[in-house]
């Protein structure tokens, strides 16, 4: 019979996981009349408080019909589990030239959604509230 010791210290063995930080990103960039917005240059980053992408994660730009895709940014880490922690993940896609600006944004905690379908639309006129020339909504496609 494993003593209460050995019992304790096998549980405190590094135990290595897969971190999704940001899911699959699919989207489109279009203007308001529909014509694809080409070329335009867009982030992703994972790291909390970069809302300008400055330290992005992943770049692109999008293709001649305003179309654009990241892969999902995974980490594998080593941790050991002492108490129960929850743990909020996030990520912003950015569009622009340096410094960019932040067109959507998400958060989670614990399990990321399988995928993000994105669509930003460029603005003929700034919105009012907040000056920006580009909407973008977004939904999460799996779990949660």
């Amino acid at each position: 019979m494993a003593s209460a010791g050995a019992l304790l210290c096998a549980a405190c063995l590094p135990i290595a996981h897969t971190v999704t930080h940001a899911p699959a990103i699919a989207g489109s960039y279009r203007h308001e009349d529909g014509r694809p917005v080409a070329g335009a240059p867009l982030a992703v980053s994972v790291e909390y408080g970069d809302s300008t992408c400055a330290r992005a994660s992943l770049r692109t730009a999008t293709d001649a019909a305003g179309r654009f895709a990241f892969p999902a940014i995974r980490h594998r880490e080593r941790f050991v589990i002492l108490l129960p922690v929850d743990r909020v993940f996030g990520y912003t896609v950015c569009g622009g030239e340096a410094p960019m600006t932040p067109l959507y944004a998400d958060n989670y905690m614990h399990t990321a959604p399988d995928s993000a379908a994105v669509t930003c639309i460029h603005l003929a006129v700034p919105e009012p509230t907040n000056g920006r020339r580009t909407s973008c909504r977004g939904r999460t496609v799996g779990a949660r």
